[in-house]
């Protein structure tokens, strides 16, 4: 497929031509929809799962990891001790796969947090899952 941009900048358009002029020209090989071909066995995760953050305890950082075997809207967010929201590390809809996030130990401010036990939930549409986590200073 071929984006060819027209002369008039007020009125774009998509011409679907096997050639078209430079510089404007942008190729898109890439399938979509019904065309695209089954995942190869084994390659995506077969279930929903939250994994433990590594390093845990941690002092600079910490890498929380989580698969998921069908797309989902997903919202990863990190809990202080009382239940308050810290940050959201994560909110939105991701494919089948294995994600992670590095989380500094600042909160939505960008500002640190204190030494102490955190709490890590995902949450989709039928599925939560908690964890815990813990940092020194």
């Amino acid at each position: 497929m071929i984006f060819h941009r027209p002369d008039s900048a007020t009125c774009p358009t998509v011409d679907f031509m096997p050639f078209a002029e430079a510089p404007f020209d942008i190729t898109d090989s890439t399938t979509t929809g019904a065309d695209e071909p089954d995942p190869a066995p084994g390659l995506l995760p077969d279930k929903f799962t939250l994994y433990q953050n590594f390093p845990n305890p941690f002092n600079s950082s910490t890498r929380i990891e989580f698969s998921m075997h069908t797309a989902d809207a997903v919202s990863l967010i990190i809990y202080n001790v009382a239940g308050q929201k810290v940050i959201t590390l994560a909110d939105g809809y991701y494919r089948a796969g294995l994600y992670h996030f590095d989380w500094d130990g600042q909160d939505e401010m960008g500002q640190a947090v204190a030494s102490g036990i955190y709490f890590y939930g995902l949450m989709t549409e039928d599925k939560i899952e908690f964890r815990k986590l813990l940092l020194i200073k």
